[in-house]
């Protein structure tokens, strides 16, 4: 029971506890000289109209946030892509935030917005404070205003699609329809003006719950996944014709697309003589009608090419794939012998892919590409080659160069990593050095552009390191399986030989050297932080898991057990108890001053993780930092908020690394 009172977020004493903290924190890194101008230059940022203003691409129309210091919520607007493409284009406003929330006497956050399949009508989900559980209300796109009496869902982890312009599927919006976990452990019809919901389809109460892919523009169909858990899922297919019908699909798969009359989907796990990072076909008869249907490959990863994603497009496919953690892409076109013809497309040097962006109803694709310090830009793709449509601004000043090397592992493993620094320091000098890892849930860590980071860290002379340790999924499945559950430590092993070799070529010395994670890479520092505090000068530990014990008990963490392993489980604790951080605070050991940092509104990783952790390292006499926002959820929130939170880490690493 060990400062499990601090798991209560409102109550008066934890509250009072995290506002005392919070007034340490801010009085010491407050007083740091360069502290006001690193918020001033992370507020510009953060509120930058420099930055690449899409957020998504439907029927040739361009929507996006835009935040402003007068709109520190921002307005949701679009335009022409013709019109995107000038200097100063001409926004349509559709939404203003800040004056919906004076409206309702209490702060909304734009979260998504689901267009209905005439593009007239769009389900927008506002959050509380940056929470993943949203208000969703039915708004017209015509009169830009909320529907009186349309569709409306309570605050919650709902799951929702179109089915019609008068008719959705949804699902887990009140309590007794949700999981442990609160997401959505039963689907219903929901047709305009009738109050009975019928059932569609219910899951279990431990698994992750239901999905439902969006219906946009002219498709008639959609897709349902009952999530079992992050390997295994089940499939429906749903049409206004035949209702829900379930797809004989292996369990472990994702990316999946009807063309025409055939299933196309990336496998994840190995389903009988098919790898994981093949892409399978199979016709949709089959699937519906054959419980063992015989599925056809049409692309397939490689020892050396790892998948990564696809999108259907003009008769083909167009396969992005990683060599090396860089950048591959494909147009797979069928051929007269009923297999598919692969052609490289080539990617402008320098750039890697960010996401691929699809506008269903104008069957044109887009490309978000950047890299650590080219600004993002977004370029359109036909099979005759990529045209620049629009480039972001850089938000930082300096000429940096990047180099890749490999680590030999504590077992041998090649362990890979990116380095980043100014050009104009020689690369032996020792400088202040950041170091950056995941190691996580199939997740991979690539090349792209941080504004904060480069305006408040590069340009002012740190080196940024990226770490690609096993867990990510930047090798395949099993790079990330390879580091699950009882094999959880060869992250943290993977991390710490990264850390080891910048120190051995004279890159850095451990009193210039910061560890950087947050979500499962806050536990990745977590654990490192205790098993080597030798290693590092400074952590930053951001919406970090760090109580591996109590995760599964507290929501919704026992969604994670696939990674994580369950605690209740006799020898999976033994396991979990040699790296669990909270567990694992030596009071003979002299630890680097941790920054713990965390959002009150964070509903998936439970703030109180970091108060404990940083509540009992102080009991044991380890003084370190602990700053709780009281907005942004998981990693979202208003500019100014993002730029405190900015000023805050850099002033602790500089002030951390330079003293």
């Amino acid at each position: 029971m060990e400062f499990q009172w601090l798991e209560n977020l409102e109550s008066p004493e934890s509250l009072a506890w995290v506002n005392d903290q919070n007034a340490r924190t801010l009085s010491e890194l407050k007083s740091y000289p360069e502290f006001q101008s690193f918020y001033e230059e992370a507020l510009k940022v953060h509120g930058s109209s420099g930055r690449l203003p899409c957020r998504s691409i439907h029927d040739g129309l361009v929507y996006d946030l835009q935040v402003s210091e007068e709109n520190p919520l921002g307005r949701w607007v679009r335009c022409s892509l013709q019109e995107f493409t000038r200097e100063m284009p001409m926004w349509e406003v559709l939404l203003d935030l800040d004056l919906f929330s004076r409206e309702q006497g209490q702060e909304w956050n734009f979260s998504s917005a689901l267009l209905s399949p005439k593009g007239e009508r769009v389900l927008v989900a506002l959050s509380q404070g940056g929470k993943d559980a949203c208000w969703v209300r039915e708004f017209d796109l015509g009169k830009k205003a909320f529907v009186m009496g349309g569709f409306e869902i309570p605050v919650s982890k709902a799951r929702y699609a179109w089915t019609s312009e008068d008719s959705l599927i949804v699902g887990g919006e009140t309590p007794e329809l949700q999981n442990r976990s609160g997401y959505a452990r039963v689907i219903r019809i929901w047709k305009r003006g009738e109050d009975a919901k019928p059932v569609l389809l219910e899951s279990e109460n431990e698994e992750l719950g239901f999905w439902i892919s969006p219906m946009e523009g002219q498709q008639e169909h959609l897709f349902i996944w009952r999530i079992q858990n992050y390997d295994s899922a089940l499939v429906w297919l749903w049409t206004p014709q035949g209702g829900a019908q379930r797809l004989h699909l292996p369990s472990g798969i994702s990316s999946l697309h009807l063309m025409g009359e055939t299933v196309v989907f990336n496998l994840e796990r190995t389903h009988g003589v098919h790898a994981p990072g093949s892409i399978l076909s199979v016709s949709l008869k089959e699937a519906i009608g054959n419980e063992s249907p015989d599925f056809k490959t049409v692309w397939t990863s490689t020892k050396e090419v790892f998948f990564d994603g696809f999108v259907p497009t003009r008769g083909g496919l167009l396969v992005h794939s990683k060599k090396d953690v860089r950048s591959r892409l494909e147009f797979l076109t069928p051929d007269e012998r009923g297999g598919w013809k692969s052609s490289p497309q080539p990617i402008p040097e320098g750039l890697e892919i960010f996401s691929l962006l699809r506008d269903e109803q104008a069957n044109r694709i887009f490309l978000r590409m950047e890299s650590f310090f080219h600004p993002p830009r977004l370029m359109e793709w036909t099979p005759q080659g990529m045209t620049l449509v629009k480039s972001a601004p850089s938000l930082f000043d300096g000429d940096y160069f990047v180099v890749q090397d490999w680590v030999v592992g504590k077992d041998g493993t090649k362990i890979p990593y990116f380095l980043v620094r100014r050009r104009d320091i020689p690369l032996k000098q020792e400088v202040p050095t950041l170091l950056y890892g995941y190691g996580g849930f199939e997740i991979s860590v690539t090349p792209t552009y941080g504004a904060a980071l480069g305006k408040l860290w590069l340009e002012k002379g740190g080196a940024y390191v990226v770490a690609n340790i096993r867990g990510g999924g930047e090798f395949g499945a099993e790079w990330s399986l390879c580091a699950r559950k009882e094999n959880k430590q060869r992250s943290y092993d993977d991390f710490i030989a990264v850390a080891e070799a910048l120190v051995a070529q004279g890159l850095t010395r451990p009193s210039k050297l910061a560890i950087y994670g947050g979500s499962n890479g806050g536990l990745l520092v977590g654990a490192v932080a205790m098993q080597r505090p030798d290693l590092f000068k400074a952590v930053l530990c951001t919406i970090p898991l760090l109580d591996m014990i109590r995760y599964s008990e507290i929501p919704p963490g026992s969604l994670w057990m696939t990674e994580y392993g369950d605690p209740r489980d006799p020898a999976m604790r033994e396991v979990i108890l040699r790296y669990s951080p909270y567990h694992n605070i030596d009071a003979k050991k002299k630890y680097p001053k941790i920054f713990f940092m965390t959002p009150r509104t964070d509903d998936r990783v439970h703030p109180s993780h970091a108060r404990k952790m940083a509540a009992k390292m102080q009991s044991m006499g380890k003084d370190c930092f602990f700053y709780e926002e009281s907005t942004g959820g998981h990693g979202g929130g208003r500019q100014d908020v993002k730029a405190q939170e900015s000023a805050l880490k850099f002033a602790y690493l500089w002030k951390t690394l330079t003293s």
